[in-house]
């Protein structure tokens, strides 16, 4: 029980996390003036090489980490309850 609550509070804080910088991302891309490639993805991770006057907002870390802390409270609640559902019918 202790690991799908953990396993909801990962979820949930990656859900969380990603929707707060998909829409700072994108108040953030009406201002931008120049930019490569999508304007929403280049405000949230930027340029793979250094340019000088563009800007963005250098998010790629947190968004990431975003990802990952989502898919391991996904996995962990699915996990638990395979393992619940196999424990009853035993």
């Amino acid at each position: 029980m202790n690991r799908m609550i953990i396993g909801a509070a990962f979820l949930l804080c990656g859900t969380l996390l990603f929707s707060a910088i998909l829409v700072a991302g994108a108040v953030f891309s009406t201002a931008l003036d120049s930019w490569s490639g999508s304007k929403l993805w280049y405000a949230i991770l930027g340029n793979s090489y250094p340019d000088e006057g563009m800007q963005t907002m250098g998010l790629s870390f947190f968004f990431y980490f975003s990802i990952i802390l989502f898919l391991i409270g996904f996995i962990m609640l699915l996990w638990e309850t395979i393992v619940n559902t196999f424990n009853k019918l035993d």
